[in-house]
């Protein structure tokens, strides 16, 4: 999905988040904090996205976020087996 799109989605939403009284706050891992520089490029976003965290390790994730670390072998569990399955599909 290219920035244009992601800025077009983040208004779309940050219209219905003002208009239902709701503010954004979101946890981002893998995306780096894209997902809130796409949010926060839509002009008056402040008025809606309250918090942006950009976790990427296992231990920041249970310090700040507070994940359990049984969270995370159940989540590795899955994901190898679905590697696993997507393997099978080659």
């Amino acid at each position: 999905m290219n920035q244009s799109k992601l800025i077009e989605i983040s208004s779309k939403l940050g219209g219905l988040l003002i208009t239902k009284g709701l503010s954004f706050t979101s946890a981002e891992s893998c995306t780096g904090g894209w997902v809130s520089q796409s949010l926060t490029s839509v002009p008056g976003s402040s008025g809606w996205f309250g918090y942006g965290f950009v976790v990427y390790s296992n231990a920041a994730k249970s310090k700040i976020l507070g994940v359990l670390g049984m969270v995370w072998s159940v989540l590795t569990y899955i994901n190898n087996k679905i590697d696993l399955l997507n393997l099978a599909f080659y």
